[in-house]
């Protein structure tokens, strides 16, 4: 079986020069099959660090024990050497991406540094900066003629991901801690049955009072929050996965069938099955 549907790399030259912050590749890539599967142990001893950022379909990142879906507008950050692994799943269908390795002792303390501030999964939005530096790279990767214009594309890439997560950070300053903590505990929780008053419990405060400082803050109720966000991830997975119908419900938090369709249809004026048709 064919590992992947298209598989675009460029290879940077002169990487033989001993700089701090250096790509050594690039791509674009469509992986099909479970053999997609790459262990941050097993891929050599020479230090470098992975960028790859999900465009179509769904990957699985398993680190620090804990596995996370890297689903379209995500991205992840491994190093290498280390305890990790990244592979398409049996239920994907697909795992389309664009991705770009680094080098250099500077690039890894930066990856490394980003990655302790921000995480290791990152959602972009769609007019993401870093996104559409990295798209640039990719397309000019053939004007990257020297190893030192190479480590200034390097450079100003890492520096790009720090500023906007920077930037995104500061807008959110001045919402209590609590509404973040609280959209992560949903987020983590999707599959479980959440109660308004599990969230209020995060706040601290009654669900009453809990309701209107989150819907102040959000601009949407807690319950359309979560609401959203479990029929953008029933999307996702009608799209890109091969899960049953009921699987997708029940990991979306759904464990009646008729309650599924019925949100699914008032969020998006189709059914579950039609929207996979």
């Amino acid at each position: 079986m064919k590992k992947f549907v298209h598989n675009k790399c460029f290879i940077f030259p002169d990487t033989r020069e001993k700089l701090d912050c250096s790509l050594i590749n690039c791509g674009h890539e469509n992986a099909i099959s479970s053999v997609y599967n790459f262990h941050g142990m097993h891929r050599g001893q020479q230090e470098h660090a992975i960028w790859q950022y999900t465009l179509h379909g769904y990957g699985m990142l398993d680190f620090a024990g804990e596995k996370h879906m890297v689903m379209p507008g995500q991205a992840f950050i491994a190093l290498v050497p280390e305890n990790h692994c990244y592979y398409l799943p049996k239920k994907s269908r697909s795992w389309e991406f664009l991705y770009l390795t680094f080098i250099g002792k500077n690039s890894i303390k930066l990856f490394r540094e980003y990655r302790q501030r921000y995480g290791s999964v990152i959602t972009y939005k769609p007019n993401s900066p870093v996104v559409s530096q990295a798209w640039n790279i990719f397309k000019n990767a053939d004007e990257i003629e020297n190893a030192y214009k190479n480590s200034s594309v390097a450079y100003n890439f890492i520096m790009q991901m720090f500023e906007e997560s920077r930037f995104e950070n500061e807008i959110t300053r001045n919402i209590p801690a609590w509404v973040q903590q609280v959209k992560e505990f949903c987020a983590k929780n999707i599959s479980s049955d959440i109660m308004i008053e599990d969230l209020a419990a995060i706040a601290n405060c009654s669900k009453w009072h809990f309701s209107r400082q989150f819907s102040l803050y959000e601009g949407i109720s807690p319950h359309r929050y979560l609401m959203g966000l479990r029929i953008k991830l029933a999307q996702q997975l009608l799209e890109n996965s091969i899960f049953s119908i009921k699987e997708i419900a029940e990991k979306c938090g759904f464990y009646d069938m008729a309650y599924f369709g019925k949100v699914f249809k008032s969020h998006l004026n189709v059914s579950p099955s039609e929207y996979r048709k």
